[in-house]
């Protein structure tokens, strides 16, 4: 049964009218506590109470540095219901870190728990403990134009504070709700950082819109099996994680004692999305076709093109995953360098249209006028359209590796390289050489690495691409940069290489 979506112009007046109509439904639950959305409502009114009762008013940012849980969700809407815009910040950086980035963004306070508010008080914050905010009882939400601010993932810099208006969360919403083809039998689980957006937008906002239960796990790679676990138990319908981890859950998670057959949609987006991963994932745990590619970012709410359920998957020439065709409501462009439409299968940046495109970026208007043109979102993204509108995604501009005169995607190297035993995880990066660029893989490899692993490492890239890379490196685990979500940071390690920061 799909029953129609409640009648609001604003998640928080969505939350609002479910704890009206069904006040005991299970909103949220994490590590065995859970809300209702009756109580979620009561604690996001009584929190808003809070919140302005310490100097937060309608309109200022209100910063979270809070980990996956029940304090982050109540905040979240409580500040949503007073008015204010919540950004969610990664609760592992350290509290200097915070911080500053805390003043970058302009936040009027930090909402952490009881260690992280004492830590980021004596950096000098307004620090607020998320135990200690209920107050009087608040009146009706009052949410103003903007929902929320999404940092970027900043894998080519310093993350950017992207403004979500309430109108385009809502239109991103609404399209997914219909997208997932969601029904009162559905259940969400969710592993993804709540400050990510595909963790935010999927697993925080989604859920209440459409009046679905989400199950809620730590994100941690030691936690991948309770994450699959939880889905197991509570015969989850609906989760979602970036490439990499689906690819380790493949590898390290025994599906023995896991019941997985509810599941229908596992959708695999925020990094490019590997044909391998998926096979080997929907393999060892017996989900065939469950896995959907998708392709999204901050700037446009999330979702711009997923590939729907039922629909098999597509793969260009040189093996890239298709993420489907455009979500209803959106537009694509590819274009070359003068800004001309490409002919379907030729690359070109990625151009975006539609009611769910961002507002632009916090106190940088530079950076938004150069991001939004003449209503069209400009991603910096490289991919190719086919002929039937299938969307290829070959990766970021500035990642993309420039070898006499020819475009490398990193992707293409990598799956080719993290396949040869021994590799951990690799990264492809562009390295000058001369006068002109180079490919250089580094490979993060469990010591003591095995002999001729450098010469098989060259060898499966030149099977793959017809050369072999000019230099390749072997580092410890975990040496490789990646972003907070598991992205790969590749212009910082390309710009390591070049220092010669990184040696075998």
């Amino acid at each position: 049964m799909r029953p129609p979506l409640p009648a609001a112009d604003t998640l928080v007046e969505a939350l609002h009218a479910r704890s009206l109509d069904t006040p005991e439904r299970l909103a949220f639950a994490v590590d065995g506590a859970a809300l209702s959305f009756g109580a979620l409502a009561a604690d996001a009114r009584r929190g808003a109470a809070g919140l302005a009762a310490r100097g937060l008013a309608p309109g200022d940012l209100c910063a979270l540095a809070l980990p996956t849980g029940l304090d982050f969700l109540r905040t979240l809407f409580a500040a949503q219901w007073l008015g204010a815009v919540p950004v969610a910040l990664n609760p592992g950086l350290p509290p200097a870190l915070t911080a500053a980035r805390a003043r970058h963004l302009g936040a009027r306070c930090v909402v952490a728990d009881s260690a992280g508010a004492a830590a980021l008080a004596a950096q000098g914050v307004a620090a607020l403990e998320a135990g200690s905010l209920a107050g009087s009882a608040a009146g009706p939400p009052r949410p103003g134009p903007a929902a929320y601010v999404q940092l970027t993932s900043g894998t080519t810099g310093e993350p950017r504070g992207a403004v979500v208006g309430q109108a385009a969360l809502m239109a991103s919403l609404r399209v997914s709700h219909e997208w997932l083809e969601l029904t009162d039998a559905d259940v969400f689980a969710g592993w993804v950082p709540l400050h990510h957006d595909l963790g935010l937008v999927r697993f925080a906002f989604q859920p209440v819109l459409s009046g679905r239960p989400v199950h809620l796990v730590a994100p941690s790679l030691a936690r991948l099996r309770q994450w699959l676990e939880c889905a197991s138990a509570v015969a989850a319908t609906i989760t979602a994680a970036p490439d990499f981890v689906y690819r380790l859950a493949a590898r390290v998670v025994d599906p023995a004692g896991l019941d997985l057959s509810r599941l229908r949609i596992a959708t695999s987006g925020g990094e490019p999305v590997r044909a391998s991963t998926i096979a080997a994932f929907e393999s060892r745990f017996g989900l065939p076709g469950r896995v959907r590619p998708a392709y999204g970012l901050a700037e446009a709410t999330l979702g711009v093109a997923a590939v729907r359920p039922g629909e098999p998957l597509g793969l260009d020439e040189a093996g890239r995953v298709s993420c489907g065709r455009a979500l209803p409501g959106t537009t694509l462009r590819i274009v070359d360098e003068a800004g001309r439409d490409c002919a379907p299968g030729l690359a070109g940046e990625i151009r975006v249209r539609g009611a769910t495109l961002f507002d632009g970026y916090l106190g940088a208007p530079e950076a938004t006028a150069e991001a939004l043109r003449d209503g069209w979102l400009h991603t910096g993204d490289v991919g190719a359209l086919s002929p039937s509108g299938e969307l290829f995604v070959h990766g970021r501009r500035r990642a993309l590796i420039k070898r006499a005169g020819a475009l490398i995607a990193p992707g293409e190297v990598e799956e080719a390289v993290d396949a040869v035993a021994g590799v951990r995880l690799s990264a492809a990066v562009g390295v000058p050489m001369g006068d002109a660029e180079d490919l250089c893989v580094v490979a993060e490899v469990v010591a003591p690495a095995r002999a001729g692993l450098e010469r098989a490492i060259a060898e499966a890239v030149t099977a793959r691409l017809g050369f072999a890379p000019a230099r390749v490196l072997l580092v410890p685990p975990r040496t490789i940069p990646r972003t907070a979500n598991g992205k790969l940071r590749h212009a910082e390690l390309a710009a390591a290489v070049a220092a010669g920061t990184f040696a075998s």
